[in-house]
């Protein structure tokens, strides 16, 4: 009797020839087929009913009486292909076909089994994390995850569909998605299991941190056209509008806070970059203010020519007003030549009075000289009168 081992499946031809020196025979071939035994489970997981006997079909090229079936600690818990009438009770096991042929070739395939409380579990305990408290910056990415809380949910068996599909910047498909959004919104992912069918939607509700952020002008420095205007050597504030004590500030010209004072000599162009509690920039529109050159003649300097120091608190106190005002000296007379009030401080006015007395109606002399921010002179003479 003569034995041959193959390693490897396939057709082989073997020929026996006679090598007697007497009478020999001419030589017999035959195709000896040698095939590769295989088993396959048709499913890689099988759920079920609590204590509800299952069934198990195995492919295989080799006798169906050949076939056992064990669990992972060895347990035998049948034989013959299919298995039938497993009861698992109501654990999640791991079982395997094994099939051992006349030659004593061996293969095995495995199928896990789950109880449907456990898928119960899978989607129960399953939920979308992202940043903490849900809060981003407008159209920063970040991620979201879906995950299982129970070990025994395995994301390949399970597909993922995310939604707004336009937020979705990579990962769709999978467990682990990068999102982006410009307005706070709900994300969902809908999962469904690959071998039941079932499916849930589970959401994730996304905050945008985008605070407002602009720049307010005082109303005196607005034009007639609603334009903004800072007058040569003027001091005018500019305030963060609307406000938000959740914003750290920092200008463009390096000042800090919600309010700066600014004194401009040319045109300035300014912005203010707001950085909320979430460490989200945002920055205003760029804001342009002209600087206007002072005339120093009285298109720019005005002194009124009456006033009514009455105590109504309407016209009660002279000022000269201007924007272009460095330096000056108002001196007013009575009718005798006596100085009843003299000023070099624009911000002093004339009550009415002189030594602490309210003088009657009548009218003044003035003599007001000035020096513009610019360098240049004006003076003016004239009368203002005290009507009450």
């Amino acid at each position: 009797m003569i034995s041959h081992t193959y390693d490897m499946p396939g057709t082989y031809v073997v020929t026996l020839s006679d090598t007697s020196a007497i009478c020999a025979k001419d030589p017999i071939s035959l195709d000896v087929l040698v095939a590769q035994l295989y088993i396959n489970i048709l499913e890689d997981t099988i759920f079920y009913n609590v204590n509800t006997p299952i069934d198990i079909l195995a492919e295989t090229n080799g006798s169906d009486d050949d076939v056992s079936w064990c669990l992972e600690d060895g347990t035998n818990i049948g034989t013959g292909n299919p298995l039938e009438g497993f009861n698992p009770g109501e654990d999640t096991l791991t079982i395997i076909a094994k099939i051992v042929d006349g030659f004593g070739c061996e293969e095995r395939d495995t199928v896990i089994v789950l109880p449907i409380d456990d898928l119960d579990d899978c989607f129960d305990e399953a939920q979308v994390t992202g940043p903490e408290l849900g809060v981003v910056c407008a159209d920063e990415e970040f991620e979201l995850c879906l995950v299982f809380s129970d070990e025994d949910c395995f994301e390949e068996n399970f597909t993922y569909l995310w939604d707004p599909k336009d937020c979705i910047i990579s990962g769709q498909g999978t467990p682990k998605v990068v999102v982006s959004t410009s307005t706070s919104k709900t994300i969902s992912v809908l999962l469904t299991d690959l071998n039941s069918g079932r499916d849930s939607i589970y959401n994730f509700d996304v905050e945008v941190s985008n605070p407002m952020v602009g720049i307010e002008v005082p109303e005196l420095n607005i034009d007639v056209n609603g334009d903004p205007f800072v007058c040569l050597g003027e001091t005018i504030e500019l305030t963060v509008n609307p406000f938000d004590p959740n914003c750290t500030y920092t200008w463009s010209n390096g000042a800090t806070g919600p309010t700066i004072e600014v004194s401009p000599e040319e045109t300035l162009t300014i912005f203010v970059e707001c950085v909320d509690e979430f460490g989200c920039t945002v920055i205003s529109d760029q804001l342009t203010i002209p600087v206007i050159p002072p005339q120093c003649n009285e298109s720019d300097i005005f002194i009124p020519n009456a006033f009514s120091p009455n105590g109504d608190s309407n016209n009660d106190i002279l000022f000269v007003r201007s924007k272009f005002i460095q330096e000056m000296e108002l001196i007013i007379t009575n009718r005798w030549g006596e100085d009843v009030f003299v000023s070099t401080d624009q911000s002093l006015g004339w009550d009415g009075t002189y030594k602490g007395t309210a003088l009657a109606p009548d009218a003044f002399a003035y003599c007001l000289k000035v020096m513009c921010v610019n360098g240049q002179e004006f003076i003016k003479a004239g009368n203002v009168s005290i009507i009450k």
